[in-house]
């Protein structure tokens, strides 16, 4: 899950989108598989892709993909490369904060919560016997 918290007003004239980009490389024959999926205001869900909001901020929810080879179809690819993006308008009169957050889980089998406080920090958890990894990024502030 993708949430860039921010303590600025969110801006409704500008179209939310989202994406999933991911490449692998076949430990095989060395080929790369590429998937690339998109969501936007408009079309919020592609597969398990998603914009979801909370106190009115989206919120990317997705499982990552793990293909199988597009050249010798085998099972036994890596990924080589991982992006992920979230993209919506805010608007502020004064300074304001924003911070990117992602977690992933890797045990269990609850779903990621996310939370959002008034200041725009971003918090993740799951259920009892289910661990995330976390990864926050620095904090920007916007003047």
């Amino acid at each position: 899950m993708l949430a860039i918290g921010t303590n600025a007003s969110f801006d409704d004239s500008f179209a939310e989108k989202g994406y999933v980009h991911q490449t692998f490389k076949c430990g095989i024959c060395g080929n790369e598989t590429k998937r690339n999926r998109d969501v936007t205001e408009s079309s919020p869900k592609d597969g398990d892709l998603k914009i979801e909001y909370k106190n009115l901020l989206p919120l990317l929810r997705f499982n990552p993909t793990i293909p199988q080879c597009d050249a010798c179809e085998a099972g036994n690819v890596a990924d080589s490369h991982f992006a992920t993006y979230l993209c919506y308008g805010v608007v502020t009169s004064t300074d304001a904060v924003m911070q990117p957050s992602y977690a992933h889980k890797t045990f269990g089998a609850s779903n990621i919560s996310v939370s959002i406080d008034s200041k725009g920090g971003v918090s993740f958890s799951v259920g009892l016997g289910s661990k995330i990894t976390t990864y926050l990024a620095r904090p920007v502030t916007l003047e």
